[in-house]
């Protein structure tokens, strides 16, 4: 957006392969760079997700939620973002209201929200979210006889309006 001031924040993790080399099987690699991967995707998210909740208000449950994005954002809620303990619980909510996927925001269970009991309601349109895909990079350690091997993944993230965002306690 014209005139934002943007602060990207980083997740970075770095693992020195010459203490694993004699010990490696095959695809053993693939699976270090899967969990590298994952690492710093993770962390980014939980720390772009504590950003963007940030001040924002609390809702008495995930109605008032929606209704408080819906006057924040034309297009209303259309996220929730949950612990993976939580999630059941929100979905069975909604089945109780007789709403099924269709008619709710999409209910997503993240490794990026920390703390169970707690979701966060979102008009996804309200907020501006950037991220990078993971970047992987390696040096050469003769020092050790082995390969430094480090993943980075750097985003933003900011709301447009007031209220687009919304924490709920999940009972």
């Amino acid at each position: 957006m014209a005139g934002d001031e943007l602060s990207y924040s980083s997740s970075g993790w770095a693992v020195s392969r010459s203490a694993q080399v004699a010990n490696w099987v095959l695809g053993a690699q693939d699976e270090l760079d899967r969990y590298g991967s994952a690492v710093v995707s993770i962390a980014l998210e939980a720390e772009l997700i504590r950003q963007m909740a940030d001040g924002a208000p609390t809702a008495a449950d995930l109605e008032a939620a929606e209704i408080a994005c819906g006057q924040a954002w034309p297009t209303g809620a259309s996220l929730i973002l949950c612990h993976a303990a939580d999630r059941p619980k929100i979905v069975r909510a909604y089945a109780a209201a007789q709403l099924g996927p269709a008619d709710r925001p999409q209910v997503l269970a993240t490794g990026g929200v920390r703390e169970p009991g707690t979701a966060y309601v979102i008009a996804m349109g309200g907020v501006r979210l950037e991220s990078s895909q993971v970047e992987v990079m390696s040096e050469i350690d003769p020092g050790h006889l082995g390969v430094q091997i480090g993943w980075l993944r750097y985003g933003v993230v900011s709301r447009r309006a007031a209220g687009v965002a919304q924490k709920v306690e999940v009972a």
